[in-house]
């Protein structure tokens, strides 16, 4: 069987897997001065805004916030302010952050209907707060007021009146009140008399773009990946066997799962089995679906990033011949070593929002324990193998045919895209 769409038809010209990612954040203040959280806004590179839809302009902050800059870069331990679209507020789209780290804010002018109020039931139990956003006294009886925690009010374009009026409404709800485009010291005094809560604007700081380095996943991989997923019978090792042909996709299939899916909580990430285990199918449905709608999947047939593959592949073989059953972690250890050369940073950089288990942190960082051996065994033979046949090492022989197992399962991973029936298996220890 083949594919609908073929690599050249989704692909851009070959480049760098290595991306540029931008997210502008605002910080919301306090009555005492302190960062509650941050307003996450959409930009892209080269304009202040780009004229794109609300979906893809959600789908773009969401994906980069989950597995792009990282949450913790962008909010530290504060809250994420996010612009909530219909598809997201609906369930038909996911949201892949933390929910009790996680405020959605919903235009007072959008409409709704049943689907929205149901979808924002769904999103309040499953801990997510909501805030209206631009509200102001025509909106007391707006639907979802009995669903929203967090009142947002434009004091510089309502007059007093309206702002006290809106105020008394936040009251009666014992709801927290937002004074947004706060612009003047004047303001900002006049909003902490009338008893806001906290407060946003220019005169406490304009939104700040915040930029890194990302990893693309190809829309081939992302398509790929995501028809198998809907027919709900695609075998999880099936999945784990398509994320391995994509650097930029495993990679950001690692960063999100470390999120976790409730209550904001970080597990440990050794595999990609662990992390397609810890998302489930739906929410890495999901996470393809976000990087298509952003718009952000790239090339990812480069020299690095078949350079990365091999590298995984050899260390998962090499594992699996040293400890039986240790082949996942040596692909992933492999594939993380690799992101210095993928992303252009250190290699503690690259892999710090990674809550992985010490021993393959160690392994990865300072090449220590049996995993760590083996990698450094790997990088050596990459740049040459001066040190085969040193006291330890593993012979020069199973090396090399180790290294040609891995570059032939390389280069056929590449072709998995196009012929899924001929994805590359793993390659014989």
């Amino acid at each position: 069987m083949r594919c609908d769409v073929t690599v050249e038809e989704v692909r851009p010209p070959m480049g760098s897997v290595a991306s540029e990612v931008l997210v502008a954040r605002q910080p919301i203040m306090d009555r005492d001065g302190a960062v509650v959280g941050y307003e996450l806004l959409y930009r892209q590179a080269g304009s202040a805004m780009a004229e794109s839809g609300a979906d893809a302009r959600t789908a773009t902050v969401l994906a980069s916030s989950a597995t792009g800059i990282g949450l913790h870069h962008l909010v530290g331990d504060g809250l994420a302010f996010v612009n909530a679209s219909r598809a997201f507020l609906t369930g038909e789209q996911a949201v892949l952050l933390p929910p009790d780290r996680t405020v959605l804010e919903i235009p007072t002018s959008m409409p709704v209907d049943d689907q929205v109020i149901s979808g924002c039931r769904a999103l309040v139990d499953d801990g997510f707060q909501l805030a209206l956003d631009n509200f102001d006294p025509s909106s007391a009886h707006h639907p979802l007021m009995p669903l929203v925690s967090v009142l947002k009010v434009d004091v510089l374009h309502l007059t007093p009146e309206q702002t006290a009026l809106a105020l008394v409404r936040a009251r009666e709800l014992d709801l927290t009140a937002i004074a947004l485009r706060v612009e003047t010291a004047e303001q900002l005094e006049s909003c902490r008399v009338a008893g806001f809560d906290c407060f946003q604007g220019y005169f406490l700081s304009r939104p700040q773009t915040v930029q890194a380095a990302d990893l693309s996943p190809s829309q081939g991989a992302c398509l790929h990946l995501l028809s198998k997923l809907s027919d709900g019978e695609t075998p999880m090792a099936d999945v784990e066997r398509i994320l391995q042909t994509d650097v930029g996709l495993a990679y950001r299939v690692l960063r999100s799962a470390s999120i976790g899916s409730s209550a904001g909580m970080r597990a440990e990430v050794g595999s990609l089995h662990n992390a397609v285990m810890l998302m489930g199918q739906r929410r890495l449905a999901s996470l393809l679906t976000l990087m298509l709608l952003a718009d952000d999947a790239g090339p990812a047939e480069t020299e690095q990033a078949r350079m990365a593959l091999v590298r995984a592949k050899m260390c998962e073989i090499l594992s699996e011949l040293r400890v039986p059953g240790s082949g996942a972690e040596g692909f992933t250890a492999g594939l993380l070593s690799s992101l210095d050369l993928l992303l252009r940073v250190p290699l503690d950089q690259a892999v710090r929002d990674f809550p992985l288990p010490g021993p393959m942190m160690e392994a990865i960082l300072d090449h220590s324990g049996v995993l760590g051996h083996l990698l450094a065994q790997v990088i050596d033979y990459e740049q040459g193998g001066s040190r085969l046949g040193s006291a330890g090492w593993t012979e020069p022989e199973v090396l090399q045919e180790s290294y040609l197992s891995a570059l032939m399962w390389a280069h056929a991973a590449g072709r998995a895209m196009c012929e899924p029936d001929e994805a590359p298996a793993a390659a014989a220890s």
